[in-house]
C-alpha cells in the first residue's frame, strides 16, 4: 500500500511541475508560450508538436549553436538524418530577451534539402547585453512517415 501512494504522489508532483512562460512576439503583438522543455506551444509555425523532438526515427544527430561574432549573432543548425531519411526541412527564428518577453529578430523560413542532412548558417546585426534564444522548428521526411524536429538554445552576449 505504501509503494502506491509513493508511486501516486511521484505522479502527481511529476504532473504538478509543468508550468508555462508568455513571450511577447514583436509581429502581431501575440504572446508565443514556451512549456519547460523549450516547446512553443502557440507558434505559427506549429501547433501540433507533442512530445520529445526529434524521434530518432529519422535523425541521426542534431547541433543548433548560437554564437556572437563581434557584431553579429551568428545562428548554425545541422541536422543529419538515418539512411531512410529522404528530406529535412523547417524554420530558424531568433528571439531576443526584453524583459520577461521574447522578440523575434531573425526569422529565415523554407529551409529544406532533398538530401540526409541539412546544414546551414545565419548571421543577424544585434545589440550586445541581452540573452538571445535560437529555435529551430522542422520536419525530417523518410520512405515512410515524418517525425517534427524541434530544438532551441539561449545565450548572452
Amino acid at each position: 500500500m505504501k509503494r502506491i501512494i509513493s508511486i501516486l504522489l511521484m505522479c502527481v508532483l511529476a504532473i504538478s511541475s509543468f508550468s508555462l512562460v508568455a513571450f511577447a512576439d514583436e509581429d502581431d503583438g501575440e504572446c508565443v508560450y514556451f512549456d519547460e522543455s523549450g516547446v512553443i506551444e502557440e507558434d505559427p509555425i506549429r501547433y501540433d508538436l507533442i512530445g520529445p523532438s526529434p524521434r530518432w526515427i529519422y535523425v541521426n544527430d542534431t547541433t543548433l549553436s548560437l554564437g556572437y561574432d563581434g557584431s553579429n549573432a551568428v545562428c548554425y543548425v545541422y541536422i543529419s538524418g538515418l539512411s531512410n531519411c529522404t528530406k529535412i526541412s523547417g524554420t530558424l527564428i531568433l528571439y531576443q530577451k526584453s524583459g520577461s518577453s521574447y522578440i523575434s529578430k531573425g526569422k529565415w523560413s523554407n529551409m529544406s534539402t532533398t538530401s540526409d542532412y541539412l546544414s546551414r548558417s545565419r548571421q543577424i546585426a544585434v545589440p550586445r547585453g541581452y540573452t538571445y534564444k535560437l529555435v529551430f522548428d522542422g520536419t525530417a521526411y523518410g520512405t515512410t512517415g515524418s517525425e517534427p524536429i524541434y530544438l532551441s538554445t539561449e545565450s548572452t552576449f
